[in-house]
C-alpha cells in the first residue's frame, strides 16, 4: 500500500463517516491529503485535520481539488456524474479495503433485505464458533474494520450500489444479491447501469469464489453462451442461486448444470446439488437444510431467511440450530420495528423501508388485521403507481406526509385508497393515531429516502418512535 500512494497527492471528497474513516486509513501511507466538504465542520473536526496537518477546501474550489489531486477518494453519497472528465482518478473504499484485508471476506448487496441479512448472517457465523466483524455500508465504515484484521476470521460487508459502481479490484470470497428492483434511478441514468453497479460484487471474483444471486437473474446474468461457457469447464462453476419457489425447466435451463440451487417448498429451504450419473449426465439431489417455523418468521421475511442458509451452506455451516438461536437474534431498528400497543392499537416503525418493495412486504406481513399506512419521502427516480395499485384491501386508510405527499395521495384517489395528505410526520402521526381504534396497525413506512424532511431514514424512524412514545404518555 505504502509504495502505491507514496508521495501520491489524494482528494477526500466528503467528511462523514467514510471520509473520516479514508483519512485515517491513508494518512500512514505516506501520501498528501487534502479534504473537501459541502458543509461546516464541527471545531473537533477541523482539529483532526489540523494535527494531522490535512488541507481542507470548500466546493467553490472543487475544480481545482479534481485537477491537483491524483487520485480523490469519493463519498457514495456523492454524484459523480457531472464530473467524467475525472473519473480515471476515482478511488473506490471497496478497492482500498480489498487491498488491506487478507482474510476472508463476505459481500452482501441488494435493492431490499442487506440490511437484515447482513446482520443475521454475522450474529449466526459468531454464534457457529467464527470471529466475525460487520459493517461496510452500515454500522462500522469499511476502512476502520482494518483495525480487527488480526483478531477476526473474516468479515461480512453490505455494500451499496454507490460503492460497488467504483471498484476496480473488490473481489469477496462469497458475493450475495440479494434481489433487484428499481432504485436509485435519480443517481443512476438507467435501470442498466443500476444493474451492471449491482453486479460488480461479483465481476472481479476468480476460481474458487462464490457468488449467490436470485433464479430470476440467471438470464440476464448468464446468457446461453456463459452457460455453455460454464459446461465446458467445470472449474469456473462459483456462482450459485436461490428461488423463493422450486425452480421450473426452463429456469433449471439457465443456469450452469454445476451449480448449486436453494429453494422454498412447503415452508422448507432446500438445497439441489449436482452430481453425474453412470452416463455422465448431471442429475440434481435435493434436501431440506432448514424448516421455517413460526420463531424464524416472527424475525424477518422467508426470502431473507433463504439467503441466509444458502449463505450458511456455501460455508458448510449447519442451519439445524437456527430455532434454538432464534430467541437471541435481533435485527437492525428501523425495520419492521413493533413500537407499543396503546389501545389496542399497534405502531410499527418501519422507516428503513425506503423502496416500494419493502412497504409492500411489510404490508403484506400485517395483512392478517386492518393496516394504516404512512407513505412519504423521496421516490428516487421511480415510479411508485404499483406501490399504490399493489396495496391489499387490508389498508384501510394511508396518511401521505412530506414533499411527495400531493403524488402519493393523487395516486391513491386514482386506485380508490382512502387518504389524507400532510406536509410534516408530526401532523400525519397524530391525525392517524386520532382514527385509529382497537385492532388497527399503524405501520410507518414511507416507501421512499428521507431526505425531505430527515438526515437519513434513522432519523425519521427515530422521530416516529419518539412521537408514539409522547402519544403514550398522553394517552395515560
Amino acid at each position: 500500500m505504502k509504495n502505491h500512494f507514496e508521495s501520491k497527492k489524494i482528494g477526500v471528497w466528503g467528511f462523514g463517516r467514510v471520509g473520516k474513516s479514508v483519512v485515517t486509513h491513508l494518512f500512514s501511507t505516506g501520501c498528501q491529503l487534502t479534504v473537501l466538504d459541502t458543509r461546516t465542520l464541527s471545531p473537533e473536526e477541523k482539529q483532526f485535520l489540523a494535527n494531522k496537518n490535512i488541507s481542507l477546501v470548500t466546493l467553490q474550489e472543487l475544480p481545482q481539488f479534481l485537477a491537483d489531486n491524483d487520485f480523490v477518494v469519493p463519498s457514495p453519497g456523492i454524484d459523480l456524474r457531472p464530473h467524467t472528465a475525472y473519473k480515471h482518478k476515482w478511488l473506490s473504499e471497496l478497492d482500498l479495503f480489498a487491498r488491506s484485508w487478507h482474510k476472508p471476506y463476505i459481500a452482501i448487496t441488494g435493492t431490499v433485505g442487506k440490511t437484515t441479512v447482513t446482520h443475521l448472517l454475522g450474529q449466526l457465523l459468531q454464534k457457529s464458533g467464527k470471529r466475525v466483524t460487520v459493517g461496510g455500508n452500515i454500522g462500522i465504515a469499511m476502512l476502520d474494520l482494518l483495525s480487527q484484521h488480526d483478531s477476526v476470521d473474516l468479515a461480512v460487508l453490505e455494500v451499496s450500489s454507490f460503492q460497488l459502481e467504483l471498484t476496480m479490484h473488490f473481489a469477496p470470497d462469497l458475493a450475495l444479491w440479494t434481489n433487484f428492483h428499481e432504485n436509485h434511478l435519480d443517481r443512476h441514468n438507467t435501470l442498466q447501469e443500476y444493474f451492471d453497479a449491482k453486479a460488480a460484487i461479483m465481476r472481479h471474483q476468480h476460481r474458487g469464489q462464490h457468488a449467490l444471486v436470485p433464479l430470476e437473474l440467471a438470464g440476464k446474468l448468464f446468457p446461453g453462451e456463459v452457460v455453455e461457457k460454464y459446461r465446458s469447464h467445470p472449474g469456473l462453476t462459483n456462482r450459485h442461486f436461490f428461488s423463493i419457489t422450486p425452480p421450473t425447466p426452463e429456469q433449471l435451463a439457465a443456469i450452469p448444470d454445476e451449480a448449486t440451487l436453494f429453494f422454498i417448498r412447503d415452508e422448507q429451504i432446500f438445497m439441489s446439488t449436482p452430481h453425474r450419473d453412470a452416463t455422465q449426465s448431471t442429475l440434481h439431489k435435493e434436501h431440506s437444510i432448514a424448516q421455517l417455523t413460526p420463531e424464524l418468521l416472527e424475525i424477518t421475511f422467508a426470502q431473507n431467511w433463504l439467503a441466509i442458509c444458502a449463505m450458511l451452506a456455501l460455508q458448510n455451516i449447519s442451519c439445524t440450530e437456527l430455532t434454538a438461536w432464534a430467541p437471541s437474534l435481533n435485527v437492525p431498528a428501523h425495520r419492521l420495528e413493533k413500537v407499543a400497543t396503546i389501545a389496542g392499537v399497534d405502531f410499527y416503525n418501519d422507516s428503513k423501508a425506503t423502496t416500494p418493495q419493502s412497504t409492500l412486504a411489510a404490508v403484506n406481513k400485517l395483512s392478517q388485521r386492518p393496516v394504516i399506512l404512512f407513505l412519504g419521502g423521496l421516490s428516487k427516480g421511480i415510479d411508485r403507481t404499483n406501490l399504490v395499485k399493489l396495496l391489499p384491501p387490508q389498508v384501510k386508510m394511508v396518511y401521505c406526509f412530506g414533499k411527495e405527499a400531493p403524488m402519493l395521495s393523487a395516486l391513491c384517489a386514482t386506485y380508490g385508497i382512502p387518504c389524507k395528505t400532510y406536509a410534516t410526520l408530526d401532523d400525519s402521526f397524530y391525525a392517524a393515531a386520532k382514527g385509529a381504534r382497537a385492532g388497527d396497525q399503524l405501520l410507518f413506512s414511507p416507501a421512499g429516502s428521507s431526505f425531505d424532511l430527515f438526515a437519513n431514514y434513522e432519523a425519521r424512524g427515530i422521530c416516529f418512535k419518539q412521537l408514539v412514545q409522547n402519544y403514550q404518555k398522553n394517552a395515560k
